[in-house]
C-alpha cells in the first residue's frame, strides 16, 4: 500500500507533534527545524497532513480504553473516524477497531 503511488499518504499532525516533543526532550536525535521535517515528508511522498478536528476528539469516546497514551489514542480515533489505515509497529493498535498496517 505504501509503495503504490495511487494511494495518498496522510500524516497526522499528532505524529509530527509527538516527534517534535521527543526531539525537544532529547529522546530523539533529530534536528529541531521545520525544514528537516518538510524535506523528509516530501521524500516520503506525504500527500497531506491530517489536522486534529473536534470529530476526532469525540471519536475518543467510542474507543475502548486499552492504554493511556494520548497520542496513540488520538491516532486510533483519527484512523477510525477518517476510515484510514494506520501504519504502526505498536501491537497495541491492533486492539482497536481500526485497520493497522505493519
Amino acid at each position: 500500500m505504501l509503495e503504490d503511488e495511487a494511494n495518498e499518504l496522510v500524516l497526522s499532525v499528532v505524529s509530527l507533534w509527538e516527534i517534535a516533543l521527543k526531539a525537544r526532550a532529547g529522546k530523539l536525535s533529530l534536528p529541531e527545524r521545520s525544514e528537516f521535517f518538510r524535506e523528509h515528508m516530501r521524500q516520503l511522498g506525504i500527500g497531506r497532513v491530517l489536522s486534529v478536528e473536534a470529530r476526532h476528539v469525540f471519536g475518543l469516546f467510542e474507543l475502548p480504553h486499552h492504554h493511556r497514551d494520548p497520542f496513540d489514542r488520538l491516532l486510533a480515533a483519527q484512523s477510525r473516524t477518517e476510515r484510514l489505515p494506520l501504519v504502526a509497529s505498536d501491537r497495541m493498535f491492533r486492539r482497536y477497531p481500526i485497520e493497522v498496517l505493519w
